[in-house]
């Protein structure tokens, strides 16, 4: 938010609306044409942000990945926020922006 100026144009994709809570998702243009390059299979490096009991909010640059727990190699190996990782993209929707990940490893 601090990169922000009061006025400044923006190029973004609407990736989703949601009437119903007067909510929009967007995405600046530049992470949209980032995310379009991923491709499932892909070996990617992040960082925990946020750690559930179904899964883990990975930060793997711009954007976020998302980290069932049931797809973690090793159960025992559970993840804790600031964790660095290595895993696999094995789903990607690049008109939702959804990136999902399965764990490769541990990289602490």
């Amino acid at each position: 938010m601090e990169d922000l100026v009061e006025g400044e144009k923006l190029l973004l994709k609407i990736m989703e609306v949601k009437e119903e809570y007067n909510r929009l998702v967007l995405i600046h243009h530049s992470v949209w044409l980032r995310i379009s390059q991923l491709q499932i299979g892909q070996i990617v490096s992040g960082t925990i942000q946020c750690a559930k009991d179904y899964g883990s909010f990975v930060d793997i640059g711009d954007f976020k990945a998302f980290l069932p727990t049931s797809c973690v190699n090793n159960p025992s190996n559970i993840f804790k926020v600031g964790d660095s990782i290595e895993a696999a993209i094995t789903k990607l929707d690049i008109e939702t922006g959804r990136v999902v990940l399965k764990g490769f490893e541990n990289l602490a």
